[in-house]
């Protein structure tokens, strides 16, 4: 039996081309698929989507700080979890106008030492009638100093009725976007700190 060698040429050829097209296009699949996966957890990096660098938050439109003391201090057990329920009140300047604040929060220890803090507050201008509602919650650590800092967002109360969201010359904050920072030492100042986008 004797092969024609231009014909094993040809068949050693097309498996090469077979087997490389089919190694290229196993390689594509794979690195679809963990491109799909990367986005779908929140791993994409800029590799992937190079448009994700051009997303930025931007400068905040608005801004306040706020200087504020606890009035109380409770501790308390809800559902076999140990809380401290506190009370504050203070003053802050917001965007250029100066306002008075007070509000209430829990604060609940987590694992690993975290601690979150949600509560609800109300900011009220003095130059004029205005008042924003509104409730955060934000999670944060003890540091070695004894200052509790803490990270979170504010919603602002957006259903109909007497003080809901801002009004008067606090309106402007309505359909705004916020985080916000704080620190609070040991005796119960804080000083916070919150960020509006529109």
């Amino acid at each position: 039996m004797q092969i024609d060698t231009s014909k094993l040429v040809s068949i050693i050829t097309l498996a090469l081309v077979s087997l490389l097209v089919s190694i290229t296009s196993t390689a594509y699949a794979q690195k679809q698929m963990i491109q799909h996966i990367m986005i779908a957890t929140g791993t994409a990096t800029s590799s992937i989507s190079p448009q994700a660098d051009n997303i930025t938050l931007g400068n905040p439109n608005f801004n306040y700080t706020g200087y504020d003391k606890m009035t109380s201090f409770k501790s308390a057990i809800v559902n076999g979890t140990h809380e401290i329920q506190v009370s504050f009140t203070g003053h802050g300047v917001l965007n250029g106008i100066s306002t008075t604040d007070n509000g209430s929060a829990v604060i609940t220890n987590g694992t690993s030492g975290k601690i979150f803090t949600a509560g609800n507050g109300r900011i009220v201008s003095n130059n004029g009638t205005g008042t924003l509602s509104f409730v955060f919650q934000g999670t944060g650590h003890s540091g070695a100093d004894g200052k509790l800092r803490d990270t979170g967002n504010v919603w602002k109360h957006l259903q109909p009725g007497p003080g809901a969201g801002g009004t008067g010359n606090l309106a402007f904050l309505n359909n705004t976007a916020t985080i916000y920072k704080d620190e609070i030492d040991k005796a119960g100042n804080s000083i916070t700190k919150i960020w509006f986008w529109k």
